[in-house]
C-alpha cells in the first residue's frame, strides 16, 4: 500500500508492486492513483520515496504509473549503490579492467621496444666493427655508444621490469573480464540475488592482490646500487 499527494491537496491511495532496478530508474505499478498526480510524491516503506513520472488518465480517473524515478533522498537496499549516479558492480569491473589493460598495454609496448633495440644494437656492434676498415667513427665511435646504450637499456629493464608488469597486468585483466562474462550470464558464483555484492567484493579483493604484488616489483636501492654496480664491472 502507498499512499500519494500532490498540488491539488487531495491524498490518494494505491496498492501495487516494486522491483528494485541496476540503476537510478525502477518502476512501479500501481492502481488507484487520481488522474492528477502527476508528479506527485509516493512514499510506503521509509527506504523507498518516489516520483511519479506519469499518469494514464482513464474513464474511472485511475491510472497506471509505471518508469518513476527515485528520489535523491531514496535509501537502497543493503549492497546498492547510495547514489543514484553510482556505477553498477558490473560498470565497476569494467573500468577496473580497462585501467588494469591500459597499463599492460604500456608495459607491453616498453618490453618490445627493450628487446628489440637491445638485440639489434648488439647485433649491429660487430656489423659495425667489422665494416669500418681505418674509419675511427664507425669503427670506434658508433660501437662504443652502441655498447654504452645497450648496457643503460638492459639496466633500465633490470630496474624497472617491464616484462613482469606487463604479465602482471594482463593475468589481472583476464580474471576481471573472466568474472565479467561469469555475472552477466549468471555463471557461480553469480548465480544468486547477491552477485552484484560478491562482484563488487571480488574487484575490490583483486585490486588489493595487485598491489601487492605490483609494490614486490619496486626495485630496492639494494638493486639500484647492484645494477649499477654490475653496468660498471663491464
Amino acid at each position: 500500500m502507498f499512499t500519494a499527494s500532490c498540488g491539488c491537496n487531495r491524498p490518494a491511495e494505491g496498492s501495487g508492486s516494486l522491483s528494485w532496478a541496476t540503476h537510478a530508474r525502477t518502476r512501479v505499478v500501481a492502481w488507484g492513483w487520481h488522474s492528477c498526480h502527476r508528479g506527485a510524491r509516493v512514499t510506503g516503506d521509509p527506504r523507498q520515496s518516489f516520483v511519479l513520472g506519469g499518469v494514464l488518465d482513464s474513464p474511472t480517473r485511475h491510472a497506471r504509473v509505471r518508469q518513476t524515478t527515485w528520489v535523491t533522498e531514496s535509501s537502497p537496499p543493503p549492497g546498492r549503490p547510495l547514489d543514484k549516479a553510482s556505477e553498477s558492480a558490473l560498470d565497476l569491473c569494467s573500468t577496473v579492467a580497462r585501467s588494469i589493460r591500459d597499463k599492460a598495454n604500456k608495459n607491453k609496448v616498453r618490453a618490445r621496444v627493450l628487446t628489440m633495440f637491445t638485440t639489434a644494437a648488439t647485433a649491429a656492434i660487430p656489423v659495425f666493427i667489422g665494416l669500418s676498415g681505418d674509419d675511427f667513427v664507425t669503427g670506434k665511435v658508433v660501437p662504443s655508444i652502441l655498447a654504452a646504450l645497450t648496457a643503460t637499456v638492459v639496466a633500465l629493464g633490470q630496474i624497472e621490469r617491464p616484462h613482469e608488469r606487463w604479465s602482471l597486468y594482463r593475468r589481472y585483466q583476464r580474471i576481471l573480464e573472466a568474472d565479467a562474462k561469469r555475472y552477466r550470464y549468471r555463471i557461480e558464483p553469480f548465480d544468486d540475488s547477491d552477485r552484484d555484492r560478491i562482484l563488487a567484493a571480488r574487484v575490490a579483493q583483486y585490486e588489493l592482490d595487485l598491489q601487492a604484488e605490483w609494490e614486490g616489483l619496486i626495485p630496492t636501492s639494494s638493486d639500484v646500487a647492484a645494477v649499477t654496480k654490475e653496468g660498471h664491472s663491464r
